[in-house]
């Protein structure tokens, strides 16, 4: 579709993607990823599954002390997982 005006391809690709019927899973691959790089290498060895679904975060740590303290600092985490992931929509984190 043409436009009177130009612009730039970074308005052009944000328009493709909330125009594209896989935004959900890119905004969940966005999200996961940005947890695996914020994390310490600690909690991820103790991560055994994490996922996005109606724009939760549902993460299943192995440990019971390490997802006690992880459900302590959960407002901390959220923020730096906002932050991290632009856009993320992201309502909440749920440790399992």
């Amino acid at each position: 579709m043409r436009t009177p005006q130009p612009i730039t391809i970074g308005q052009a690709i944000q328009q493709f993607i909330a125009k594209s019927p896989h935004q959900d899973k890119l905004r969940a691959a966005t999200i996961l990823s940005a947890w695996q790089q914020m994390m310490p290498t600690a909690v991820l060895q103790q991560t055994e599954k994490a996922f996005v679904q109606q724009g939760k975060l549902f993460v299943k740590i192995g440990s019971a002390p390490l997802r006690q303290e992880l459900q302590s600092n959960k407002d901390l985490i959220y923020q730096r997982l906002c932050d991290a992931a632009t856009g993320c929509g992201l309502a909440e984190i749920v440790f399992v």
